[in-house]
């Protein structure tokens, strides 16, 4: 019988609230049922003004524990009903996007998405450069065989073994001797000096306490000097990498022989010598005066008085979480965090390169004359990058300012990898590339490590930097780094990028031994007949006149740093101001707050054009990213406001820094990005592109001691072992990951 009481069955009410549970998030919002408990919510709206806003206090990286718990939630994207409806969302507006575009008329534009959209290129395309490629792919601009892609530049002509295992401590006693205070150096059996070997180039060093030393130096003696020390000269006058440092100018940071080469001290004779009123003062300022007595006896004409103080046992990128060889430190220089070395092989490209350095000077500080471009090539390891900062260094001298080309994406010296750059230059370069950071004054994201597979794209970044550099630095002295991709299309592209710049001297430096990957003369007659990229031979694009210097280059060296040194370079930037404050922990990067920018304020791109749009959400989340400027005429916009916007064509984009996306948040479908880069500057971005640029290995397996679980994310297998955490190097595949110029 029915029940006479006026209240529901339960069975019935149960099959209702089934019934709505069933409906999906689009029926609920169309019949306006919302669950229990919950408020209407306006849609929302994006932003017209500056999206970029610093996430609010508690809700992440505050702190560490708030921080790792909102990291732990939005570490990638779980599995949520939520997040599936909407990505099933997602990619149907992706769908009815790309079925538009496709029945649209395409034929009218040069490069379209991959996909439902196929990349077109003008009728006359192939006839204006196909000559070209097929020389450059074929026989090499010089008839000569084309080789396979090689790699960007490695710089240190040095071998390996000049900053690991030598200048220990028995050379030390060789070339120099110690005065060392028993009452500071304990355990010290004499103070007694001993007397060098070789009187004229003979170098005197002095113990002043655990943290000081004093290194007295006759022309024309050099040193080598490994590690990182405050230097500052308290008489006469020397070069620190062609830099000149004499007593008037304030003490500098040398930084040298992790990745790369040591740093070359070498006195010179100044115009007047110091008093040595000038010396006993300093030293009765350091609390040394009693060594006055021993260094009276070694100074002479043109002889230099340095002082090296410590600087720090670790260096800022070990400090951030990079892994590689240091310094091998043993002895008294232990404790100093440096070793110095008498320069028994001198570079044979010294001398040269001075001599052409003062000449370059000598032309920026006369009125009438011509402003200096000088290009720099040579393959991999031929020591361009240690040439090039020295050149910088001499410059310096005698001009304000020098202006940096770096056309090498792969090992660039100022940024991070996979860019091109032009950077104004205004101290000196005492260290590797990851030890002086600068942002340039413009910058494109290539996207790779290697121009092979972008190769007009390439072309097209170095012209417009060119072109931006005659535009607001028509005075300045300008100096191009190339890559040291040699053979085959990367000859190709040196030629352009020669001819382009128009230098007034070229510096190639070739190794001593024939090598078929070695470059041809590149001598004004032999660029003219050459075959680039874009340029053909003798259509008067190229320089007349130029001169050409060939120096010796580098030897060869089979194990390649390049990957180490990319590594240190994205954690020197990533890390830029914590290393300003001081402040520096295990969990650097988590710690930091990010930037919380909503989804319709940027578009999401892949600059290979490989990925789907409806995985670019997923490929985004936990990358390192180019923060690019982007055409309005080329942001492609979907059905959703509120959606991220596409990218039509495939740059080079203007690239103003990097940044690391932290968090999707397809909920409140914002990101959340860490960047080093100021608001002011982010607040241009319109884009987020995605290349062959990633985090490093050491930062992902560092989140163990936060995280204290076995599965890590970004991180494919963890074993634990004994309750404790032990990571194994296997990480997820990456496509692409190591590049053809290692």
């Amino acid at each position: 019988m029915r029940p006479t009481s006026g209240k529901r069955p339960a069975k019935r009410r149960h099959r209702k609230s089934m019934f709505v549970k069933r409906l999906t998030p689009k029926l609920r919002r169309t019949l306006r049922i919302r669950p229990k408990g919950t408020a209407s919510r306006k849609p929302k709206v994006c932003p017209r003004s500056d999206p970029w806003t610093v996430t609010p206090a508690g809700s992440f990286g505050d702190s560490t524990k708030t921080g790792t718990a909102r990291l732990r939630r939005h570490s990638g994207f779980a599995a949520t009903s939520s997040w599936l409806n909407e990505r099933r969302e997602f990619e149907r507006v992706v769908d009815e996007f790309e079925k538009e575009e496709s029945a649209s008329d395409v034929s009218e534009r040069d490069s379209l998405f991959d996909g439902a959209l196929s990349r077109r290129r003008p009728s006359d395309e192939p006839r204006r450069r196909g000559k070209g490629r097929e020389d450059a792919r074929g026989s090499g601009p010089w008839g000569e065989e084309g080789g396979s892609v090689a790699g960007s530049e490695e710089e240190v002509s040095e071998s390996a073994s000049d900053d690991g295992e030598s200048g220990s401590d028995e050379e030390l006693s060789e070339h120099g001797s110690f005065l060392v205070d028993p009452t500071v150096a304990s355990g010290a059996e004499s103070c007694d000096e001993e007397t060098s070997q070789a009187s004229d180039s003979a170098y005197k060093v002095f113990l002043l306490s655990k943290c000081q030393l004093l290194a007295v130096l006759k022309p024309p003696v050099a040193l080598c000097l490994v590690g990182r020390a405050h230097l500052t000269v308290l008489q006469g006058a020397l070069t620190v990498d062609g830099h000149l440092v004499t007593p008037s100018r304030s003490g500098l940071l040398v930084e040298a022989g992790f990745l790369s080469a040591p740093a070359h001290l070498h006195p010179i004779r100044p115009h007047s010598d110091s008093s040595s009123l000038q010396l006993r003062r300093a030293l009765s300022r350091l609390g040394a005066s009693e060594a006055w007595g021993s260094l009276r006896a070694h100074l002479g004409p043109g002889s230099a008085v340095v002082l090296l103080e410590r600087a720090g046992e670790r260096w800022p990128a070990c400090q951030l979480g990079a892994q590689g060889l240091l310094p091998r430190l043993k002895g008294p220089y232990l404790g100093l965090g440096f070793k110095l070395r008498a320069d028994r092989h001198r570079q044979p490209w010294r001398l040269p390169l001075t001599t052409l350095a003062r000449r370059l000077s000598r032309a920026c500080a006369s009125p009438g004359g011509e402003v200096p471009r000088v290009v720099v090539c040579g393959r991999q390891n031929s020591g361009k990058s240690t040439v090039l900062r020295t050149l910088v260094n001499s410059l310096l001298n005698m001009c304000p300012e020098v202006v940096y080309l770096d056309c090498d994406p792969g090992q660039s010296e100022f940024t991070p990898a996979a860019a091109l750059s032009l950077t104004r230059v205004t101290e000196p370069l005492l260290g590797p590339p990851f030890t002086h950071v600068h942002t340039p004054e413009k910058m494109y994201f290539l996207g790779h490590v290697s121009p092979a597979s972008q190769p007009d794209a390439y072309s097209a970044a170095v012209s417009k930097l060119l072109e931006h550099c005659r535009q607001h630095f028509p005075n300045t002295p300008l100096v191009v780094n190339t890559m040291g991709w040699v053979a085959g299309i990367g000859l190709s592209l040196l030629v352009d990028v020669i001819r382009r710049t128009s230098p007034t001297d070229l510096i190639q430096l070739r190794p001593g031994s024939a090598d078929a990957e070695d470059l041809p003369p590149l001598d004004p007659h032999g660029v003219e007949r050459a075959c680039g990229w874009l340029t053909a031979r003798g259509d008067g694009t190229g320089p007349r006149v130029f001169s050409c210097h060939q120096l010796p280059g580098g030897t060869w060296r089979a194990r390649s740093q390049a990957k180490l040194k990319r590594d240190a370079m994205m954690l020197a930037y990533l890390g830029r101001n914590i290393l300003n404050n001081d402040t520096v922990t295990p969990f650097w990067l988590w710690s930091t707050v990010p930037y919380r920018v909503p989804w319709c304020s940027l578009a999401i791109h892949d600059c290979d054009g490989v990925v789907r749009k409806q995985d670019l959400l997923h490929v985004v989340a936990g990358s390192v990213v180019a923060l690019c400027v982007v055409p309005r005429e080329a942001l492609l916009e979907t059905n959703k406001s509120d959606y991220p916007k596409f990218v039509e064509g495939t740059g080079p984009y203007e690239c103003l820094g990097y940044g690391l996306v932290r968090a999707v948040d397809p909920a409140e479908k914002v990101f959340y990005i860490f960047s080093p880069e100021p608001r002011e500057r982010l607040s241009q971005v319109n884009a987020l592109v995605t290349g062959d640029i990633h985090l490093p290995d050491a930062v992902l397996f560092s989140q163990a001691q936060m995280f204290r679980q076995k599965m890590l994310p970004y991180v494919e297998k963890n074993l634990v072992s004994s309750g404790e955490e032990q990571q194994e190097d296997v990480l997820k595949a990456r496509v692409g990951d190591e590049s053809d110029c290692e």
